[in-house]
This record gives structure tokens, C-alpha cells and sequence, in this order.
């Protein structure tokens, strides 16, 4: 009787987590719908991070800066292709910045790059990737 207990048990935790492996998979499967990752090192003290993902017909680029002085300003510009999609200014409050915009796909394969300096120091963070 024991020995049948031990059975059952096994079998429903072995069923419980046969249930639970699709949720866990489609988790993981997330990187797989396109998105794609670059990073490396600024001119002095900071690295930058980008990263561009498929978003209902348009790609969703995201451009980070870290390890960065803190209230300093930093002209930023991203662009697609040759094309500026985003120019603008931040000033982080902590070490680090961020940015997330949206570009049109266009056919063929994205030259996303991503650009900033800081106005003080002259530090540049300069990335680039290809989408497609």
C-alpha cells in the first residue's frame, strides 16, 4: 500500500510540473520574437546598451547609458538607416540614462545606431546594430 502511495505521489508531481513547463517555456521564448542586443564602452567611465525588438510593425529601440556622472546633460540622438527618429537631451538624476522610441521597419535590414555625448565632459557613447 505504501509502495502505491509513493507511485501516485510521484506521478502527480510529475504531472504538475509537466503543467507548469509551457508557461516556463513561453517565458524564455520571448527573446525569439526578434529582438536582438548590443553593448560596449563609452570614452571614458560609461557603457551603453541597445537593444531593438519587433512591436506591432515597428521596431522599439532602447538606448541606456550607465556608470555616468550623475546631472549632467547628454545630447542623444538615435537613427535608423541614416534617418533621426529621436534627438533630444538627458540629464540623469542617478548614474544612468535611458531612452525607448519607436521606428518604422523599414524593408530590408535596420542600421540602428545610437549616439551621445555629454556636454560637459565630452565623453561619447556611440552603439549600432543591425535589425532584420
Amino acid at each position: 500500500m505504501r509502495k502505491a502511495i509513493r507511485f501516485g505521489l510521484a506521478g502527480l508531481l510529475a504531472v504538475g510540473l509537466l503543467a507548469m513547463a509551457p508557461a516556463a517555456f513561453a517565458n524564455s521564448a520571448a527573446p525569439a520574437k526578434g529582438g536582438i542586443k548590443a553593448s560596449g564602452k563609452c570614452s571614458a567611465s560609461g557603457v551603453w546598451k541597445l537593444k531593438a525588438s519587433r512591436d506591432n510593425g515597428k521596431i522599439e529601440v532602447e538606448f541606456e547609458v550607465d556608470q555616468i556622472k550623475p546631472g549632467q546633460t547628454w545630447d542623444v540622438t538615435l537613427s535608423d538607416n541614416g534617418n533621426t527618429f529621436f534627438s533630444g537631451t538627458k540629464t540623469p538624476s542617478l548614474d544612468s540614462f535611458h531612452v525607448r522610441k519607436r521606428t518604422a521597419n523599414q524593408t530590408g535590414t535596420d542600421m540602428i545606431v545610437a549616439n551621445a555625448t555629454n556636454q560637459v565632459t565630452g565623453e561619447t557613447c556611440d552603439g549600432s546594430l543591425n535589425f532584420g
